[in-house]
């Protein structure tokens, strides 16, 4: 049974994971909604850790940037993450880069 509430839409973006205390990371995130997204990355994750993450979009001059991010599942080298806060501005962005997808 699939418990998610909106639709994830396929793409390849490069993205930046950061946690206080932690280095920087990079990922790759897999698929992407207005709301969470899936990342494959080499960085170890755990469920409930929160993140900040930049994500880069190719034809936005600078990253969407989600100021907190929290890690729902992992598995392997993949893991969910559901967005929790970003400012206004990013996430309109972030809904015009997933309706271009659609």
């Amino acid at each position: 049974m699939n418990l998610r509430r909106h639709l994830r839409l396929p793409v390849q973006f490069r993205s930046v994971l950061s946690n206080p205390g932690h280095p920087d990371a990079v990922g790759t995130v897999m698929d992407i909604s207005p709301h969470g997204c899936r990342i494959r990355s080499t960085s170890p994750v755990s469920i409930g850790m929160p993140l900040r993450l930049l994500i880069e979009v190719p034809e936005e001059t600078s990253p969407i940037c989600v100021e907190q991010a929290v890690v729902r599942w992992v598995r392997g080298q993949q893991f969910g993450l559901e967005f929790v806060t970003f400012a206004t501005s990013e996430h309109e962005r972030l809904s015009r880069v997933v309706q271009a997808l659609e």
